[in-house]
């Protein structure tokens, strides 16, 4: 029986009893692929899933393995599989429900896999999918923000795995952005496409005098409150931390969704284009082995992490 490194966690209390071991590599169903894996991109979520966190929605059954970013190589092929070929260099989104890519192999339906831009490295790619995703989600979607050429876009925690791509994305489409950080990424966040910065240590973003159309948040509580005078009437909150909106005077006139940043298909191989093209480019703070999961899962854990935390595997 072939065996390989993998990160599980066996019960969910918290990153110091998630175990690295030996298990056996698995094999892929119809409409799968088994994939070396290169390098999994590291997300909040991974950590909150060693708390239990989001298990209400995901269900996972113990043990687990977290990871939701992959890149890596095709090395077998499930019945039913025409789309990808063993050699193939792909990247993806790994399903919520299953074992994930903190691993030195893993199984992927096809569907959340598309082909490795051609300019990046493994270790690029898979910094990419979770949080580009979530990202377009949640400004193209026709009932999310659908921002438009001209408008004006508020980006809260800018310099995260979310907000380097939602700053790119709306450069793209065109729209003025300004974003919210720390005055350590003013320089970072000028240069990757906003208009404009604003420190939120030094600077009430609220009393920037500049009404926006929409509000992109990653913070959420008194950050997503003090948003809702900003935005024009008609215009949107579209929070990535939940519905956090409640509390002082309402506002009837703008919509508030929740972006949960789930896959769909058609999504990745758009992000590809742009990618491929320059148009956007991926960020990363940390590059660390595997076996250093618990470490990047804890400066995860920190909130303040420019861009991605990638685990190199191979």
């Amino acid at each position: 029986m072939k065996t390989m490194k993998a990160v599980r966690i066996h019960e969910f209390n918290g990153l110091e009893v998630v175990r690295y071991e030996d298990i056996p590599v698995p094999s892929p169903g119809a409409g799968q692929v088994l994939l070396a894996v290169h390098a999994a991109g590291v997300n909040p979520v991974d950590w909150q899933l060693t708390y239990g966190i989001n298990q209400e929605f995901m269900q996972r059954a113990l043990p687990t393995i977290p990871g939701f970013d992959v890149a890596g190589v095709v090395v077998e092929t499930g019945a039913e599989v025409s789309r990808f070929s063993v050699g193939d260099a792909v990247y993806g989104q790994c399903d919520f429900r299953f074992d994930g890519s903190f691993a030195d192999y893993m199984v992927s339906s096809v569907h959340r896999l598309d082909r490795k831009p051609g300019n990046l490295d493994f270790v690029e790619a898979a910094s990419v999918p979770v949080g580009a995703m979530a990202a377009w989600d949640g400004l193209f979607r026709k009932d999310a923000i659908d921002l438009q050429a001209g408008q004006t876009l508020l980006v809260h925690g800018a310099a995260g795995g979310v907000g380097v791509f939602a700053v790119q994305f709306a450069k793209w489409r065109q729209a003025r952005v300004i974003a919210t950080g720390s005055a350590y990424n003013r320089d970072f966040l000028l240069d990757l496409g906003a208009d404009r910065f604003i420190d939120y240590h030094n600077e009430a973003f609220e009393d920037c005098g500049e009404p926006v159309d929409a509000v992109l948040d990653a913070i959420g509580g008194d950050t997503q409150l003090r948003s809702r005078g900003l935005i024009r009437p008609g215009g949107v909150l579209a929070s990535l931390v939940g519905e956090q909106w409640h509390g002082g005077p309402e506002r009837d006139d703008i919509r508030k969704v929740v972006v949960h940043g789930g896959f769909i298909p058609e999504q990745l191989p758009e992000i590809s284009r742009l990618l491929e093209a320059g148009t956007v480019r991926p960020v990363i703070s940390h590059i660390m082995p595997l076996n250093e999961f618990a470490k990047a899962l804890a400066l995860s854990k920190t909130g303040h992490v420019r861009g991605k935390i990638v685990l190199q595997i191979r």
